[in-house]
């Protein structure tokens, strides 16, 4: 595991445009450029309570998705929507036919 702090967190944000993050069943979608959040803002939605970026997150294109939620990979555009998710992925690639 790799422990992000804030400072490291909030620079992977300015590769983004938008955020989607999901806490427990609440999505938030926040969309950088048009509501122009704060750091503070943008912290609260990234930051776990030891201080670190949560997890799993997965920088798609412009779009930022911080922690688990199927409902949010699997929203109709997303770059998710034909992939069977689950909690337990660690990696994924194409396979090395042998």
């Amino acid at each position: 595991k790799t422990k992000i702090g804030l400072k490291e967190a909030l620079a992977i944000t300015q590769k983004a445009s938008t955020i989607i993050a999901a806490k427990g069943s609440k999505i938030t979608t926040l969309d950088l450029k048009k509501d122009k959040p704060s750091n503070e803002d943008i912290a609260a939605l990234i930051m776990g309570p030891t201080g670190n970026l949560r997890a799993p997150t997965l920088l798609v294109g412009s779009t930022l998705y911080i922690g688990f939620n199927e409902e949010a990979y699997k929203k109709k555009g997303s770059k998710f929507a034909n992939f069977v998710i689950s909690k337990r992925l660690v990696a994924c690639g194409p396979r090395n036919p042998s």
